[in-house]
């Protein structure tokens, strides 16, 4: 994917190796390798690479291939405190910045949710070479210099309704509905020469609640990559 001379000038040497492992001709190990030393050296996060129980997978599995679309559904499944909501705001940075027109709905189930990994993402981006890209940030959304834009939206039926970026992400998918989840399964659409993509993020905090019903109906249906931790 080419980039334009601002981001050219922007961009560190570590960020240019990673944007050659995504333009292509790189193994997978490479990619994941020049992926995780952007993310720890450039901002500032160690992304546990092992997973610790059977059965189970390494978060950055996870990072790695949602930011490289190796998967075009996929869902973040793991506990409080695991870092679920900083790692959605680390890739829609990481989209934001290395792909130009990319374009991402942040959804959160509850208001406070999305405002949330709203601020995880302007932390990241606000800060080093990244905030030469930024224009002018709002509450609800970011623009960039390359066209690229992230929006957060609440989780209502009006909200996932109208927009349809390139990108969309659900966070706190236990505590939204059913009705509301279908209609935001239309969001995402490919354009600008970048693949949809649609991404959820949750615990599971009942064993009958909308979390349970998407694992069990993903079990038949396969129509999203699991990623638990």
């Amino acid at each position: 994917m080419e980039l334009d001379e601002l981001a050219k000038d922007t961009f560190s040497k570590i960020g240019q190796e990673l944007i050659g492992s995504h333009i292509g001709g790189s193994t997978e190990q490479k990619q994941n390798e020049s992926l995780h030393k952007y993310i720890k050296e450039e901002l500032g996060f160690d992304i546990p690479k092992i997973a610790v129980c059977k059965g189970h997978c390494a978060p950055f599995d996870y990072v790695a291939d949602v930011y490289f679309e190796r998967v075009s559904n996929a869902c973040n499944f793991g506990p409080r405190g695991g870092g679920k909501t900083t790692i959605e705001a680390i890739i829609h940075a990481l989209n934001s910045v290395h792909k130009m027109g990319c374009e991402t709905a942040s959804v959160g189930a509850i208001e406070m949710q999305a405002k949330r990994c709203y601020r995880y993402f302007l932390a990241i981006v606000l800060k080093k070479y990244y905030d030469r890209l930024v224009t002018d940030p709002t509450q609800q959304s970011t623009l960039f210099k390359n066209h690229s834009m992230v929006e957060i939206l609440a989780g209502t039926i009006n909200a996932v309704n109208a927009p349809h970026p390139q990108k969309t992400h659900l966070d706190e998918f236990e505590l939204t509905t059913w009705e509301i989840y279908q209609e935001f399964l239309n969001m995402a659409q490919s354009h600008g020469g970048i693949a949809s993509q649609v991404t959820l993020s949750s615990t599971r905090k009942r064993s009958y609640g909308t979390m349970q019903r998407f694992l069990d109906e993903n079990e038949e249906t396969g129509a999203f990559t699991v990623y638990k931790w």
